[in-house]
């Protein structure tokens, strides 16, 4: 994951109450039963410079978040956000799998054909991440 400079996220609602997390956009939240509960972030997920991450919120694997708003509490695996976007279009797969191999790089990993069909595999199942 990368977060861009001045990302910030909240672990606590102002209601000090019990946090709910959706952990994918065709499911129903759930009470975590707890105080607190920072964002559940996912492998490959980007954010653009003063990101603002709500309490509780789920950016799901690969999605990438450029929002003067608020990024959204529980985004699409594979999804690309920005204002002219903001419920997120599907990530082109061949810019995705470029980013992520860069992302690997500037750590000294090399993406191998196995991780690449995987992801792959991954964003044509996108709508199925996370469901029960």
């Amino acid at each position: 994951m990368n977060l861009g400079a001045s990302t910030t996220v909240s672990n606590l609602k102002n209601t000090y109450g019990s946090v709910r997390v959706q952990m994918h956009p065709d499911q129903a939240s759930e009470d975590t039963k707890r105080m607190f509960q920072g964002p559940i972030i996912g492998d490959f997920v980007r954010t653009a410079i003063g990101t603002r991450i709500l309490t509780g919120s789920c950016l799901n694997t690969g999605s990438m978040i450029a929002l003067s708003n608020y990024a959204p509490k529980c985004s699409k695996p594979f999804g690309f956000y920005t204002d002219d976007s903001p419920d997120g279009e599907p990530y082109d797969p061949d810019k995705f799998i470029a980013t992520a191999q860069a992302m690997l790089a500037r750590r000294k990993v090399e993406m191998t054909k196995e991780f690449e069909g995987k992801l792959r595999k991954l964003m044509v199942n996108r709508g199925k991440i996370g469901q029960k």
